[in-house]
């Protein structure tokens, strides 16, 4: 995480009524920056609701310091069907690397094929073999083993 993310990250989740995410806020917010595997980790034990995700999502899709927590975000929530079918809604808003990401989970296809969309099509064109399929599976598993690494955070009691 950066410092001008976790500025970010703060300023919205703030705007967000949600006791989970006020959690967030106060771990994110504690000295020195918490790493991307522990903000994963918190985020995997917190109950922060749908609605709270779905309003960060809509306020970080474009955003290009937030690619990593929607990539982050996607692995935790790849079995959750609303928020899934809420990602396919926004899928050309993705950055490339998670639209490719999200295609290649065992069931998402249906889902947006579903939400037939032009950003739909090509991505699913280019996933349309297995070994390519595994291929860009394993690129970005790389890439999320390396944000989930570091585990460094603040103790508990220094929040």
């Amino acid at each position: 995480m950066t410092a001008n993310f976790r500025e970010l990250f703060i300023s919205t989740i703030q705007c967000i009524d949600d006791p989970g995410l006020d959690e967030m806020v106060r771990f994110v917010a504690s000295d020195p920056l918490p790493c991307w595997g522990a903000i994963y980790e918190r985020f995997t034990w917190l109950n922060i609701g749908n609605q709270a995700l779905k309003n960060l999502i809509d306020r970080w899709i474009t955003e290009p310091d937030c690619a990593r927590f929607l990539l982050l975000l996607i692995k935790f929530k790849q079995t959750d069907p609303e928020m899934m079918d809420f990602l396919a809604t926004r899928f050309a808003e993705l950055p490339d690397f998670v639209q490719v990401y999200m295609a290649s989970l065992p069931g998402t296809r249906a889902i947006l094929e579903e939400h037939c969309n032009p950003v739909v099509e090509q991505i699913l064109s280019r996933l349309q073999n297995k070994t390519t399929v595994n291929r860009e599976q394993q690129i970005i598993e790389a890439k999320i083993n390396k944000l989930l690494r570091f585990q460094w955070a603040p103790t508990r009691d220094n929040n």
